[in-house]
């Protein structure tokens, strides 16, 4: 029995779009920063809007430590691309490093969880912004998965062309 061979037409060029499509989030890496930051946008704005983080009636002064005024959790609650060679995007509350006087929100993950000192009342889990963070992105994750899913779907019909 005789080997046979076969050949198929237009394989260079579908070899060609594969390693094309391999190379779709690194070519394209400015795009793939635009679409993360929209879709984390999501829930920064809806961090954001009234009623959602309580501020604290007056100032807070804790040993050792620049006061914290009244609205810098909300205030801190933005997105920013912890590495700039990667595409990724992150979004909440920020602090320390790049970050506007008086929006350092180094303090939120004691609101977060509820871990207040003794002299502020101890654990407190009634509080208004107890586990808000975690409550907003359970809420808006499927809206945030939706919107990527959508925008890669359709940055990658774009730069298939």
């Amino acid at each position: 029995m005789a080997l046979q061979t076969a050949n198929v037409d237009g394989l260079e060029m579908v070899l060609k779009r594969i390693d094309r499509a391999i190379e779709f989030n690194k070519k394209d890496m400015a795009q793939m920063k635009k679409l993360n930051r929209q879709v984390v946008q999501i829930y920064v704005r809806y961090l954001r809007r009234p009623g959602r983080i309580q501020d604290a009636k007056e100032v807070i002064n804790v040993p050792d430590r620049k006061p914290i005024q009244p609205g810098t959790l909300r205030n801190s609650v933005g997105t920013w691309n912890p590495n700039k060679n990667r595409a990724t995007i992150l979004g909440g509350p920020r602090s320390f490093n790049n970050v506007r006087k008086g929006h350092d929100a180094w303090f939120a993950h004691i609101v977060e969880e509820g871990d207040y000192a003794d002299a502020f009342g101890g654990k407190n889990r009634s509080g208004h912004n107890y586990q808000v963070f975690e409550k907003a992105k359970k809420k808006k994750q499927p809206a945030m998965r939706k919107k990527l899913y959508d925008g890669l779907r359709k940055e990658f019909e774009r730069y298939m062309r």
